[in-house]
């Protein structure tokens, strides 16, 4: 059986609990209405504990089950004729399928995929501003080299199968060629897996390197480290000096170090790249990256035509 978290548990058991509690009342409000209703009950309950006795007996146990089988016929015909359905007091789960447990023949009910993925997507940090980023509104239209399809069909790819031991991805190439658009669809189907992901410019991924160095806050740059996977945009916006570049290169070789996946974009290319960053840096970047490399004219100007 797979594992589930402890806050998905929770809000299953609270589901399931609160099924039954208000299942019982029901019971409870037909006692009161029913007399009869309320010693079928307590004839039903003593017969569980003779299915017990009854075990070792074939015909002991069905004249046990042909006993609970009439008085539930006869609590059902008293529920009709007082005009309540004959599931009134059922409990009513939110997920018939699992009856909120989380589980169907030890595999994850979608009622609990779902419930971890929102949790998932509550912690993951992604701006409001990427939320229609998904492979779903990506077009190839306004792509000018054939290239882009295969880099299209790579991140598609590493999505569906992202767990926090995947590569690292380098992203690079001009402005307007989708880098952006792609890592945060990316972003969008692993943390409806149920991953941890944080998508940051780099720029204030710095800025809160800066504030949990220099100020009482320092846990302001915690994420960046715990997340299970690290998308760190527009590589090359930021200020380039010393600490930026210290702050850069200490994050990402703490997370080579610790196997946790990233994927950088950038708008430099390879030459620019070495060129712009210490020969650490670039070195960590090319040597533990897989790299996409978008090619083509700027979508956003192509479209203003």
């Amino acid at each position: 059986m797979e594992l589930t978290s402890p806050r998905s548990g929770e809000i299953l058991s609270a589901r399931r609990n609160k099924a039954i509690r208000e299942a019982d009342d029901r019971t409870a409000l037909l006692h009161e209405i029913s007399p009869e209703i309320s010693s079928i009950d307590k004839r039903l309950a003593d017969i569980t504990l003779e299915m017990l006795d009854a075990a070792k007996s074939d015909d002991k146990m069905d004249e046990v089950k042909s006993s609970c089988l009439r008085l539930r016929e006869r609590r059902k015909n008293i529920l009709v004729s007082l005009g309540y359905p004959e599931n009134f007091d059922t409990p009513r789960f939110v997920c018939p399928v699992c009856n909120d447990t989380g589980f169907v023949k030890l595999e994850k009910c979608a009622c609990l995929k779902a419930i971890e993925a929102e949790s998932a997507m509550g912690r993951t940090v992604l701006g409001k501003g990427l939320t229609d980023c998904t492979f779903d509104t990506f077009s190839l239209d306004y792509c000018t080299d054939s290239s882009m399809k295969g880099v299209l069909e790579s991140c598609r790819s590493y999505a569906e199968s992202f767990t926090p031991d995947s590569v690292n991805i380098l992203m690079y190439g001009g402005t307007g060629l989708g880098k952006t658009h792609l890592a945060a669809a990316i972003a969008h189907i692993a943390a409806g897996k149920g991953h941890y992901v944080v998508y940051e410019s780099s720029q204030r991924i710095i800025s809160d390197c800066r504030k949990a160095s220099f100020t009482s806050d320092a846990d302001a740059d915690d994420k960046y480290y715990k997340c299970q996977l690290l998308i760190i945009d527009d590589l090359g916006v930021e200020v380039k000096n010393e600490f930026n570049i210290s702050a850069l290169t200490g994050l990402i070789d703490r997370r080579i170090v610790s196997g946790q996946p990233m994927i950088i974009s950038t708008n430099y290319d390879l030459s620019e790249l070495k060129s712009v960053y210490n020969a650490r840096l670039f070195s960590r970047i090319l040597g533990e990256f897989t790299t996409m490399r978008f090619i083509g004219k700027d979508v956003r100007m192509i479209k203003i035509k």
